[in-house]
């Protein structure tokens, strides 16, 4: 469906009218406010599409309702600061793990410094958000789960920045590591090892999309092995090398396409 303006609509044409003509009826500030109070329903529920129809349901007017008048680089810096760590708050508090929302926070915050136009860094707050949204979405799905395989996962995102080995995650649950690979396997059609290699490479893809660190500063912080054993595990799970995405991701990927 439409907006009055053309847009086609995640929303549904109702909802997106009615979110349009509220915002049109208000002051700049109060604007503002009503925004950033919808923004943050769609980060908490993991929505990352409602976020992209937000914005998208003032592109034609060119209206940036998070912008400050000024529209100064350190006003759009400044900006995304206090955005990034509002969403990680956000964040934690539906459910992601304090330690990868810091870690997530922390690479957009080493992206912002190659940024050197205020538009640009606009558009980069809404890809943040809706990469949250993202992972929140990803948590909700499986909230139904055995809860020895939540445990799991949640060992996994924590120490998503180190060497993990089966038996590391046996032992924080005090169980057999041949027990938790047959159940995880049981519940979730994977192997836990193929887990925590897939979770380990979606975040090295996030950080050679939107960090300034070389490839093998992103092997060693997310504790693989060797160089080598990064490339080898990034190109059977994605079809390519982690130089080939990252070429890919600056110049092809769209500016409001959600990491999902």
């Amino acid at each position: 469906m439409k907006t009055s303006h053309g847009h086609e609509t995640f929303l549904g044409g109702e909802l997106a009218n009615s979110l349009y003509e509220s915002i049109q009826e208000k002051s700049r500030e109060q604007a503002s406010l009503l925004v950033e109070s919808r923004l943050t329903e769609f980060i908490k529920n993991g929505e990352p599409r409602k976020i992209a129809e937000y914005v998208l349901l003032f592109e034609d007017e060119n209206t940036n309702l998070l912008q400050k008048k000024s529209g100064t680089l350190q006003d759009a810096k400044l900006t995304f600061i206090s955005a990034a760590s509002i969403t990680r708050h956000i964040s934690v508090d539906a459910g992601l793990n304090l330690q990868l929302a810091s870690a997530i926070y922390e690479a957009y915050i080493e992206r912002l410094t190659s940024y050197k136009n205020p538009d640009e860094i606009y558009i980069f707050i809404f890809q943040m958000m809706m990469d949250y949204a993202s992972r929140i979405a990803k948590l909700k799905s499986v909230s139904s789960t055995h809860p020895l395989i939540l445990k799991m996962m949640n060992i996994i995102s924590t120490y998503l920045y180190s060497p993990l080995s089966l038996a590391d995650i046996a032992d924080h649950m005090g169980y057999s590591k041949e027990y938790l690979c047959r159940l995880f396997k049981s519940e979730t059609g994977k192997t836990l090892h193929s887990y925590i290699i897939a979770n380990k490479i979606t975040e090295a893809q996030n950080m050679l999309r939107y960090t300034n660190y070389c490839i093998a500063e992103i092997s060693e912080n997310l504790g693989f092995s060797s160089v080598s054993h990064f490339h080898r595990s990034f190109r059977s799970l994605t079809g390519i090398t982690p130089h080939a995405y990252r070429l890919l991701s600056s110049d092809k990927c769209s500016k409001y396409t959600p990491n999902i």
